[in-house]
């Protein structure tokens, strides 16, 4: 081979590789990974001698998500769902149903939205204090009251919002929480 042959291979090889690296990093940063996960499904009845609580589906897993919308989001997210009943024949009880945060989470909770009953909740606003260890933040997702014997089911979806989307600080991170339903009578 000439000179002029080696320098144009060379050259060939060099713009390739090029090409091919900002393909690799472009396709890296339009298709973020965020890992969300709720692996400990628990849900926690602070009161035990007013509510009852039935689990109708398995935990929230949300794995290799991307950020959505909430119309998205309302038909994509497999709800976790759940019932609560008053477990008093004559009392009504006020109910809580919270969403705890891990204190070490590194996704923040600002690029995280939580549904129940399709009431959409960006967790940006101010958290009341967690009830339990290891858990610092609690996001109030729906209150009422049950009359007597009464019995209510909820859907719940959690998912990466629009916030997260081409934002470095919301790709391959962890976010785990917790529900927790509180009650009095």
């Amino acid at each position: 081979m000439d000179k002029i042959s080696t320098k144009r291979l060379v050259l060939f090889c060099l713009s390739l590789m090029a090409i091919l690296t900002l393909v690799s990093i472009s396709f890296a940063y339009f298709y973020s990974t965020v890992i969300v996960s709720n692996s400990q499904k628990q849900v926690t009845i602070s009161t035990s001698d007013y509510i009852a609580i039935k689990d109708l589906s398995s935990a929230i897993v949300l794995k290799d998500t991307t950020p959505m919308n909430n119309e998205t989001a309302a038909t994509s997210v497999t709800p976790y769902s759940f019932s609560i009943r008053n477990k008093s024949t004559s009392t009504s009880v006020n109910y809580q149903i919270l969403l705890e945060t891990k204190a070490d989470n590194t996704l923040a909770n600002s690029f995280v939205s939580a549904s129940i009953d399709n009431a959409v909740t960006q967790l940006s606003g101010t958290p009341s204090a967690a009830t339990n260890s290891g858990y610092d933040k609690a996001y109030v997702l729906a209150s009422g009251t049950l009359a007597a014997k009464e019995e209510k089911a909820f859907d719940l979806r959690v998912w990466i919002n629009e916030s997260g989307k081409n934002n470095a600080n919301a790709q391959n991170k962890v976010w785990t929480s917790k529900v927790v339903v509180k009650a009095a009578g």
